[in-house]
């Protein structure tokens, strides 16, 4: 199961460590405040990608790992074309804030997924 593995464990880390910077994104009020949360917002982006990576190329066969490394590293590509979009609508209409609310929601939604599986993994092999 995912979450006896490290790989399970750094995903749900990267997570938390995620929501917390989109809550101090959204709190932020100057430069200085960005500068501070710029370095837990790489660690954490950087460790989702990578573990996301990992457990995509194990859910296929190996003949097709080359496959999904060429899906995961076309998702960057994509999330530079439409986030600015996305971004200069959220700008306009609600502000600077709206990007860690937005950050932070998405987060909080991913972790509460992930642990609800969890759970019933281990009811699942209860029974």
């Amino acid at each position: 199961t995912l979450f006896r593995s490290a790989e399970g464990t750094l995903l749900l880390l990267s997570l938390v460590v995620s929501c917390a910077v989109g809550l101090a994104m959204a709190l932020m009020s100057n430069v200085f405040h960005f500068c501070v949360i710029a370095l837990p917002l790489i660690f954490a982006l950087s460790i989702l990608a990578v573990i996301t990576d990992s457990i995509l190329t194990k859910s296929v066969p190996l003949s097709d790992t080359g496959a999904m490394l060429g899906i995961c590293a076309s998702i960057h590509p994509l999330t530079r074309t439409i986030g600015p979009t996305i971004g200069g609508i959220l700008y306009q209409r609600y502000g600077v804030t709206s990007f860690g609310c937005l950050h932070c929601v998405v987060d909080i939604f991913l972790i509460v997924y992930l642990l609800k599986n969890k759970f019933n993994q281990k009811e699942q092999k209860r029974k």
